[in-house]
């Protein structure tokens, strides 16, 4: 797994050198996806990301009872990549959840 840090003021590498790095890795990839996110005690944020490989056939897609694409489909392999990003002073995190459900969720204690 290749580990890419954002250091405090007191770092000796330089920011852009990180930043060039960052984007060199991130920009190689068809595509990453989100595995995982960590708090540390000190205020610190690191996400994992993992790499999408884009198939080597089209497939259709299917969705309720429209067909869609054809599509590269693009999978979590095991050559994927793996990168973690670590924020060491993150300001704030908010998490949405944007799963599809296909019925309204249901409150308890409300009539």
């Amino acid at each position: 797994m290749r580990r890419i840090s954002y250091p405090d003021a007191g770092c000796t590498v330089p920011y852009n050198y990180l930043l060039d790095l960052m984007q060199t890795v991130l920009d190689s990839a068809q595509a990453w996806f989100f595995e995982s996110a960590s708090h540390g005690l000190g205020g610190s944020l690191s996400i994992r990301l993992v790499e999408g490989i884009k198939g080597a056939e089209r497939q259709f897609v299917d969705v309720g009872d429209t067909k869609l694409g054809p599509y590269f489909p693009v999978q979590v392999e095991c050559g994927s990549r793996c990168v973690e990003v670590t924020f060491e002073r993150a300001l704030a995190f908010i998490e949405v959840s944007q799963g599809r459900r296909t019925t309204p969720p249901v409150e308890e204690g409300i009539a």
